[in-house]
């Protein structure tokens, strides 16, 4: 990162608020199958950085649903 911030925040947090909630399922439903070509492909969504938003990066926000950064 060249410029820019960058946010240090809990993993399933995907749109930055610092709370796992429906807003970031909402995101991921939007990039849901997307691959990094795809037209709605979000890097923030791809929550283990395996190139696919799929259902292991589901799996992840469902384990940190409701969660808060401290």
């Amino acid at each position: 990162c060249t410029d820019g911030v960058v946010l240090v925040t809990i993993a399933g947090d995907v749109n930055g608020d610092r709370v796992v909630n429906c807003f970031d399922l909402f995101v991921m439903g939007k990039a849901y199958g997307c691959k990094p070509n795809s037209l709605n492909w979000n890097p923030n969504v791809d929550i283990n950085c395996d190139g696919t938003v799929n259902v292991l990066d589901l799996a992840i926000i469902s384990t940190t649903y409701e969660k808060i950064w401290p």
